[in-house]
């Protein structure tokens, strides 16, 4: 589905996840494994036909994949992550702070259980930067946009110029940069923006 974005391929895959979440014991290594994978699925699900019930139960999943495992878990940053990126779409669609400020949580808790130099960091980082850049267009605190920012520069400055991603990230830099200076007034800011 990531590939072609063909639905069956989606609409199989939740199928099968469901199947081996329901079919793996609770206390079996591969069952927090299954559940990522479909609350992943769910999450996909959920920003390509927007229903609701997919984010909710993806959020629900991933609370419980979190909390059967260890921190010294290899993939508990990615479940962090999605985690994370699944309460800022929640925040997003329903506009409770409370969702924006636990996205926040876990995405910093997996930037800080992420080793340096490892592939998601980057994006791990950007996430952080973005769901920052929220708060501050909800609660206008200038810590959050300058947060934001210093991360976002390092997310820059991590990433090969030739990653996929890159433009993107530098263009959230951008928007974050003229947002501080719609603030500030700060023609540095303005001139980093472009």
């Amino acid at each position: 589905f990531e590939r072609l974005g063909q639905t069956e391929d989606l609409r199989e895959a939740m199928s099968v996840g469901r199947l081996a979440v329901d079919a793996t014991p609770e206390k079996h290594p591969s069952k927090r494994a299954h559940m990522h994978n479909l609350g992943a699925s769910l999450i996909h699900r959920y920003h390509r036909f927007r229903y609701p019930p997919d984010l909710e139960e993806a959020i629900e999943l991933l609370r419980r994949v979190i909390a059967l495992t260890p921190d010294s878990h290899t993939k508990l940053p990615d479940v962090l992550d999605n985690l994370g990126n699944a309460l800022g779409s929640q925040f997003d669609r329903q506009r409770k702070p409370s969702d924006l400020e636990e996205a926040i949580a876990m995405q910093r808790r997996a930037v800080q259980l992420s080793p340096s130099g490892h592939l998601g960091e980057a994006s791990r980082l950007h996430n952080l930067g973005v769901s920052l850049r929220k708060r501050f267009k909800l609660f206008a605190e200038p810590q959050d946009l300058d947060e934001s920012i210093s991360i976002q520069y390092s997310v820059v400055k991590l990433t090969p110029d030739d990653r996929i991603e890159k433009p993107l990230w530098v263009s959230t830099l951008g928007i974050a940069l003229k947002a501080r200076y719609e603030r500030s007034g700060s023609i540095s800011d303005l001139d980093n923006a472009i």
